[in-house]
């Protein structure tokens, strides 16, 4: 079978779609499929491992449309697999008509529907157009598949493919071992927040938990792996003078953007807890968290709408997104070092069942129409 995956991200450009793209057509080709790759919009794409990758424009009017159409139809793909997230497309509407115009042309389209923002214009009914066009439309949770429902009236409802990490480099050496090149002593609690630094995450009050922490007498110090620079941002200035006026500028590292996989995999591994405190809960799809659970970090989050049934399968401590809940679950945490192996085993239990091989299984049935609904979760 070919398959044309279509997509607006995908390697060199950073970004967690783009990894994601990559390694869904990676997990395909494993299947058997014959996978080509078009990425619209972005002038430098990545070629090799077995993959044919061409880029093509952004479809941003009807007379690019049509140029996007006929590139894909000249693949001659036995069906389409559309990576469609509205903020790679810039919320644009008119990408929001790809999946129907595919479709007159005559070919077969399968969409992975990575979000539910609308688009900046025309409000709701680009949605409408996007979800009810393909023939079967892919998302990665109950939660995420409700809101399809919404808009979908036409087709089979969605199937669920449930997220799995874009961090997946293997780490070799000895934990105790890389704890001692990165100067971490045995007895340090060491959390690790993972994600855009910005004040929807909560960042101010994980800052204030991990001092709360440390005037229990614990040796508790924080790593931030994620796009830091003071110089420019007046939220990342507002971290620094909090550090400073709690006495933590020792306690706190401050990565920045670590652009190696390898080297966000060691650091994940060192890590002791993984603290997230998004003002909105976590979801299933969250790379950070998947990231996490890949290797088996247990870790604090926040709940929300979408963190559910994560609840109910306690892979994580779930708390409120304030400075006290954060403080309480970690120095719960800090203090039992039972209970972070338990949720260790829970979550690695829980991103084992979300692997590249159990993804790329789904997806390989879902395009080859094989099964009616697929739940892979």
């Amino acid at each position: 079978m070919r398959v044309a995956l279509v997509t607006a991200h995908y390697p060199p450009r950073l970004s967690g779609h783009a990894d994601y793209c990559s390694l869904l057509a990676h997990a395909l080709i494993d299947e058997g499929l014959d996978v080509s790759v078009v990425v619209l919009g972005q002038d430098e794409v990545l070629d090799g491992d077995g993959l044919e990758v061409t880029n093509g424009c952004f479809p941003g009017s009807l007379g690019e449309l049509g140029k996007v159409v006929d590139q894909i139809h000249e693949l001659a793909p036995d069906v389409v697999l559309l990576q469609f997230e509205a903020h790679a497309f810039q919320l644009a509407w008119a990408p929001h008509l790809l999946p129907m115009m595919l479709r007159r042309r005559g070919m077969r389209v399968v969409m992975t529907y990575h979000e539910l923002w609308k688009p900046g214009r025309l409000g709701h009914l680009p949605k409408v157009a996007v979800l009810n066009a393909p023939h079967r439309v892919v998302t990665f949770s109950h939660w995420h598949a409700d809101g399809v429902a919404r808009f979908r009236k036409l087709g089979p409802r969605a199937d669920i493919v449930a997220c799995g990490s874009n961090i997946v480099k293997p780490v070799t050496a000895d934990r105790s071992l890389l704890r001692a090149r990165f100067d971490i002593e045995a007895s340090t609690i060491l959390f690790t927040f993972f994600g855009f630094v910005m004040k929807e995450h909560k960042v101010v009050e994980l800052i204030e938990a991990l001092a709360e922490v440390r005037s229990a007498g614990f040796d508790a110090r924080l790593q931030v792996i994620g796009k830091f620079d003071p110089k420019i941002d007046g939220y990342h200035q507002q971290l620094v003078r909090r550090s400073v006026e709690l006495g933590l500028r020792e306690a706190v590292t401050w990565h920045g953007r670590v652009m190696d996989d390898t080297d966000v995999a060691r650091l994940i591994q060192v890590s002791d807890v993984g603290v997230l405190p998004y003002d909105t809960g976590v979801g299933e799809n969250n790379g950070a968290f998947a990231a996490f659970a890949h290797y088996g970090v247990p870790t604090v989050t926040t709940r929300g709408h979408r963190s559910a049934t994560m609840e109910q399968m306690e892979v994580a401590r779930f708390v409120e997104a304030t400075g006290d809940g954060l403080a309480d679950a970690m120095l719960d945490l800090a203090r039992d070092p039972e209970t972070r192996e338990l949720l260790s085993k829970r979550v690695k239990e829980w991103a084992d069942r979300r692997s590249w091989k159990a993804a790329g299984t789904a997806y390989a049935s879902i395009l080859t129409g094989d099964e009616p609904t697929v739940e892979v979760l």
